[in-house]
């Protein structure tokens, strides 16, 4: 009896742990889709409030509005960010 116990106990446990995990990415998964304010975009990449509003401008920084605030996901700022990183090193390696 003390095994079958043991087992089940094993199984279950098995069990959770997978939960856990799937729990875990659902939950990193929706941060990266957030909402996110002018002032984490600052945090998330080190630029100045100025900048920012520069490349929404001028560079196409993917953002929306919500009554006026603009607000920005937090997964399309990175990719834009790694998206523009890789231009411009394609752009130092042809003029090089």
């Amino acid at each position: 009896m003390k095994m079958m116990e043991e087992k089940e106990l094993r199984e279950e446990i098995s069990e959770l742990k997978g939960l856990i995990l799937d729990l875990s990415l659902n939950l990193s998964r929706k941060e990266d889709d957030e909402y996110i304010d002018i002032e984490e975009v600052c945090q998330l990449t080190g630029w100045k409030r100025n900048t920012v509003y520069q490349y929404h401008k001028n560079m196409n920084l993917p953002s929306y509005k919500f009554g006026g605030a603009l607000r920005f996901k937090r997964s399309e700022i990175t990719e834009w960010m790694n998206n523009k990183i890789v231009r411009a090193d394609v752009k130092q390696k042809q003029a090089g």
